[in-house]
């Protein structure tokens, strides 16, 4: 079962800043008042953050967006534009000790009618894909009659 969370941006001198701890798999959807980076950043307890997926200075106002961390290591999301919604879901992990396709931080893996991901599956899948094809137009949802001309 899947959990949402409201993830609360801050100014941080002109960086709108959200920090969590993660408790697994994750799909984020931000709303922001305009384009602009986004980073998200990585780390254990006692070290630094880590860069581990940045979206460049054109990236979509509205953004849906993966980030599959294991449990307990800390995320900070960074955007240089104003954030004004944001909610995190958090996938129920699946399998468990030892085997299955596990190992390591995958970040922002594309999700589509093909993915093994257990996000992926029949009931978002297509809201993914047409996000996706969304933010890629980058129209802000102005073709085929989703905004004003």
């Amino acid at each position: 079962m899947a959990t949402t969370q409201q993830l609360t941006f801050a100014d941080m001198g002109g960086t709108w800043t959200a920090t969590y701890t993660s408790d697994g798999d994750a799909v984020i959807q931000l709303s922001r008042r305009s384009t602009g980076s986004l980073t998200a950043y990585a780390w254990l307890d006692g070290m630094p953050p880590v860069a581990i997926r940045t979206w460049p200075g054109w990236a979509a106002q509205a953004m849906l967006i993966r980030l599959a961390v294991p449990a307990g290591i800390n995320v900070r999301i960074d955007s240089s534009s104003p954030v004004t919604e944001a909610r995190r879901l958090t996938v129920a992990q699946t399998g468990g000790g030892g085997g299955g396709d596990t190992g390591g931080i995958t970040v922002d893996q594309q999700l589509d009618a093909s993915s093994t991901n257990p996000v992926a599956n029949a009931a978002v899948t297509t809201a993914i894909i047409e996000t996706a094809s969304w933010n890629e137009a980058g129209d802000n949802g102005k073709e085929a009659g989703h905004g004003q001309d």
